[in-house]
C-alpha cells in the first residue's frame, strides 16, 4: 500500500510476523510516521517534487490555499456554498475551530 495504509501494513507485518506473510509499503513515509524526521519533512519533499515537475507549482498551490483561507475567514456559509456550488445547504458545525 501507499502512504498511511502502506505504513500500517508494514507495522502489521512487524507486529504479527506469524500471521502476516508479507506487507508492501510502496510509498509509505515510514520515518515520518515513525517520528524519526522533522514533522514537515514529508511535505517539504512533496513540495520540492512538485516544483521539479512544473516550475511555479508550489507557489501556485500556496497562493491558492492563501486565497481560500482569506475567503472562508470572512465569508458567510451562504457565500461559501455559492462559490463552491455545494449540493446541500451548509450548517454551522458544533466543533468548528476558531
Amino acid at each position: 500500500g501507499g502512504s498511511y495504509p502502506g505504513f500500517l501494513s508494514a507495522m502489521m507485518r512487524l507486529r504479527y510476523p506469524a500471521v502476516v506473510d508479507m506487507a508492501y509499503a510502496a510509498s509509505a513515509p515510514m520515518k515520518f510516521y515513525g517520528q524519526e524526521v522533522d514533522e514537515y519533512a514529508y511535505y517539504t519533499r512533496v513540495t520540492e517534487s512538485a516544483e521539479r515537475s512544473m516550475t511555479g507549482c508550489a507557489a501556485a498551490v500556496k497562493s491558492a490555499f492563501a486565497q481560500f483561507e482569506s475567503f472562508v475567514a470572512d465569508a458567510s456559509l451562504e457565500q461559501i456554498a455559492e462559490r463552491f456550488a455545494v449540493c446541500s445547504p451548509l450548517s454551522p458545525s458544533e466543533n468548528k475551530e476558531q
